[in-house]
């Protein structure tokens, strides 16, 4: 028993901020706590993952799409038509004067 409580008494010595300035520590410290923090949310995660993937179902149903109005759709297209013979005509039929000469 004796020696378990030196060990503990030794490590908690290591931990105690002293006179003297431990780099090494004060590393191993923040490593240590970042891997532990790391591997408790990748392991939530891991976890949240696997909940919500089981109780998943999956179906062969095809989902029905519902009747839409197309008018817009089509509105839309017919602009773009009037736009393009708009653009034929300023390339064929308009001409234009160029008054600097």
């Amino acid at each position: 028993m004796k020696p378990i409580l030196q060990r503990i008494s030794h490590i908690g010595r290591l931990f105690h901020a002293g006179s003297h300035v431990h780099p090494a520590r004060d590393w191993f410290i923040l490593l240590g706590t970042t891997a532990v923090l790391i591997g408790g949310v990748a392991g939530w995660n891991a976890w949240v993952y696997m909940e919500t993937t089981s109780k998943m179902v999956t179906t062969n149903e095809h989902a029905t799409i519902p009747n839409f109005d197309t008018s817009v759709v089509e509105s839309v297209q017919k602009a773009f038509a009037i736009r393009a013979q708009e653009a034929e005509r300023y390339r064929s039929t308009y001409h234009f004067v160029d008054p600097s000469r």
